[in-house]
């Protein structure tokens, strides 16, 4: 998947660009995309350890306050994609969440794909 569609789903959760953490995610995701099986909790947390190198709790801080700002601001849809919480999701939450919703959109926009090709 194309580097800028994970960047627009984060901006359309209402994720400044402005911030290290939406770069981070956008990493971690992009690791997360490219797998082609059911992702589990544990994918998501080893993506963030390897996206944050030596410094994984300052990665982890930097995702935590990106998904808590967008959530406080509430100016995306971040609110909608976890409409059962009161609270920030957290970021292995946001992130498996988030990998879903960008699986789902390509797969709809292939079978899009495939209907206009036939016609």
């Amino acid at each position: 998947m194309e580097p800028w569609k994970i960047g627009e789903e984060l901006f359309d959760q209402g994720i400044s660009p402005k911030l290290k953490g939406f770069h981070y995610i956008c990493s971690a995701l992009s690791l997360l995309i490219g797998q082609r099986r059911v992702l589990t909790a544990e994918d998501a947390a080893r993506a963030i350890r390897t996206v944050g190198g030596q410094n994984v709790r300052r990665t982890e801080c930097c995702m935590r306050y990106a998904i808590r700002r967008a959530w406080e601001l509430g100016e995306g849809s971040i609110r909608l994609s976890f409409p059962n919480l009161s609270y920030p999701p957290a970021v292995v939450e946001f992130l498996l969440v988030t990998q879903w919703r960008l699986a789902a959109g390509a797969e709809a926009a292939d079978k899009v794909d495939k209907r206009v090709k036939r016609l």
